[in-house]
């Protein structure tokens, strides 16, 4: 395969990439604010540095006694709309 190839490859598989590897930890008593209403948005950073967004309502599956922490990968549309969440183990 030559370099050009090579090179072509790598940028269409960046293109597509719709992931987003993120670590989050909310405790118990700062989930409360996503419970209460008064916060609808977590806030965090992508392993690769960028600072997204996203409504609380995507993690909820994952909220326990202990609040929510762990490593996540965000998955978004060809949009950047989001389409799924999955925790890694």
């Amino acid at each position: 395969m030559k370099n050009d190839d090579v090179k072509e490859n790598l940028m269409q598989a960046f293109s597509t990439n719709r992931e987003l590897i993120v670590d989050i930890f909310i405790p118990p008593d700062e989930f409360l604010l996503y419970y209460n209403g008064t916060a609808s948005d977590v806030f965090c950073k992508s392993r690769d540095g960028r600072t997204i967004s996203f409504p609380v309502k995507i993690i909820h599956p994952y909220i326990s006694h202990s609040g929510v922490k762990g490593s996540f990968v965000i998955a978004f549309t060809k949009d950047n709309k989001f389409h799924s969440i999955r925790k890694l183990e």
